[in-house]
């Protein structure tokens, strides 16, 4: 209702107010909405449309020519195939209507889409993302939206290590604070380390390591990933390295 208000004061016409609603693991209000009046037996009514984007089929959404709404398509039914990915970056990179520079910020916006929904729906089909998304790291990595995320990742990362450091110390007592801090320092510093050394040796595996680093909570797993990447004489045994690390955690 606020957007709807905003927008008929700065543009003087109608607003029609929209959700677009893409997951279908969690109930949606049906329209309208509905506030009682203070002091009245009355009710304010705001009406809206959803879409249920999970029962539109991918066709449903590329027959709708806009170009900003592709990235939408792995919300579609049928839409986490990796026939519907590949078509999805396709018809971006084909459209005639828009500058390179914003195809590279579309399709950066296709892939994080399409690794939320492979990750809560089909994450068989995760990894095969990622080597996708490795292949056009070079390109993406330049977008303005990739910029901001590392560095909102990177200032949440260093704000939430030092909250947990903060709060086990005043809830555990000093001194067990004390000595998981170092040890959480410890994990952040070989994080760090061996993200360095990816994008030294091999800059196209960082979004994996980057995403792969969070997950380990032993600092001798770190360090023997760093002595492979140190040791690794291509991108395919570097690659080996992290998909052995991979397969292991999710058998566990």
């Amino acid at each position: 209702m606020r957007y709807n208000i905003l927008a008929r004061m700065q543009y003087k016409v109608p607003a029609v107010s929209c959700v677009i609603h893409l997951l279908d693991d969690t109930p949606m209000k049906p329209s309208p909405a509905r506030w009682p009046v203070a002091g009245k037996q009355e009710e304010q009514v705001f009406p809206y449309h959803v879409v249920e984007l999970s029962q539109w089929t991918s066709e449903d959404l590329i027959q709708l020519g806009e170009v900003t709404l592709l990235p939408l398509l792995p919300f579609t039914k049928g839409g986490r195939s990796r026939e519907t990915i590949t078509r999805m970056f396709r018809l971006i990179e084909q459209n005639a209507m828009v500058s390179e520079a914003d195809k590279h910020t579309l399709e950066l916006i296709g892939f994080t889409f399409a690794s939320l929904i492979l990750e809560r729906k089909q994450s068989s089909e995760l990894d095969w993302l990622i080597r996708r998304f490795q292949s056009m790291y070079d390109i993406l990595q330049d977008t303005p939206i990739f910029r901001e995320i590392r560095r909102i990742a990177h200032e949440e990362g260093h704000e939430k290590g030092r909250q947990e450091g903060w709060q086990k110390g005043r809830q555990e007592g000093r001194q067990e604070g004390r000595q998981e801090g170092r040890q959480e320092g410890q994990l952040e510093t070989a994080r760090r380390w061996l993200l360095r050394m990816t994008q030294t040796r091999f800059r196209p595996l960082t979004p994996l390591v980057q995403q792969q680093a969070e997950r380990i909570t032993n600092p001798d797993v770190l360090e023997e990933l760093m002595v492979q990447i140190n040791t690794a004489q291509n991108l395919e045994e570097a690659w080996h390295a992290f998909s052995q690390w991979v397969e292991k955690q999710n058998t566990q």
